[in-house]
């Protein structure tokens, strides 16, 4: 018999690294509108940019891409850990 343990911890972090993003989206977006409105540098400015490889990243996109697997990460490992939450009465 298949255990549902994998597709839990699949579950788990895909819904953590995408529910993240979307906090940190929005989060990054009203930073970036403030900076912007008071005349300092937007957060979506090229900051890693090689363009032979087609890599163009902002820092907003780094803090967007470390969150949400930072948050996913920490969503898989709570969901396969192995502490039984049963108790015995």
């Amino acid at each position: 018999m298949l255990s549902r343990r994998p597709i839990r911890i699949a579950v788990s972090a895909i819904a953590a690294g995408l529910a993240a993003s979307i906090v940190l989206a929005l989060l990054l977006g009203v930073l970036d509108l403030y900076l912007t409105g008071h005349g300092l540098p937007s957060l979506t400015r090229p900051w890693i940019d090689v363009p032979r490889a087609g890599i163009h990243l902002s820092r907003a996109d780094v803090v967007l891409l470390a969150g949400a697997l930072a948050s996913a990460f920490v969503a898989a490992a709570l969901a396969g850990s192995t502490t039984d939450t049963q108790s015995d009465w």
